[in-house]
């Protein structure tokens, strides 16, 4: 219950005008954002909830995203943005989670030379806080589901369509379905 009159609360202080006002010209997001850097309305946020290593190359974050994201459609990629040492870099990587989940999974493969998947692979933990920048991609599925649909991927191709299986899962999809993965050598 003191949760949501706390959530109640601050979603009502932060659309003030005379909140807007006396915070300016920074805005209540700079201020919020100290005391929970995911409290921001206009920057999509994510704090990282879960971290799974499943080999050295890879590691498996999971989001839980601040209201300011909008989501995104299966097979669309999120732009990540991290900080090291003290510069803000932005990778795109494609979520492996149902679209309209709660919580955003992401899996990073380790790059030979990458500083982004190094850096998250190497210390991303529980608790840390990520921006998610925009959305793109025009990989999707079509609004009405066809009752036949045949996926065909090939190595890291892989995760938009198995964000897509993963939708037509929580949707209910009883059609018929077929999935060809090409594996890279």
């Amino acid at each position: 219950f003191t949760e949501t009159l706390t959530h109640r609360l601050r979603d009502r202080l932060s659309r003030s005008p005379l909140l807007d006002l006396l915070t300016g010209p920074h805005g209540i997001d700079r201020y919020t954002e100290i005391v929970d850097p995911v409290w921001t309305q206009g920057e999509a946020r994510a704090k990282v909830v879960a971290v799974h290593r499943q080999t050295s190359r890879s590691v498996t974050l999971t989001l839980e995203p601040n209201a300011a994201f909008a989501g995104f459609q299966a097979g669309q990629h999120i732009n990540l943005s991290v900080e090291i040492n003290g510069r803000r870099r932005t990778r795109c990587y494609s979520p492996a989670s149902p679209e309209g989940a709660r919580y955003i999974e992401l899996t990073i493969g380790r790059h030979d030379g990458g500083l982004v998947s190094t850096y998250l692979c190497d210390h991303a933990k529980p608790g840390m806080v990520v921006g998610l920048d925009s959305v793109g991609g025009d990989f999707v599925m079509p609004a009405v589901r066809p009752r036949r649909i045949l996926f065909v991927s090939g190595g890291s191709g892989i995760t938009p369509v198995i964000s897509m299986l993963r939708t037509l899962k929580a949707e209910g999809f009883d059609g018929e379905l077929a999935f060809v993965h090409l594996r890279a050598s």
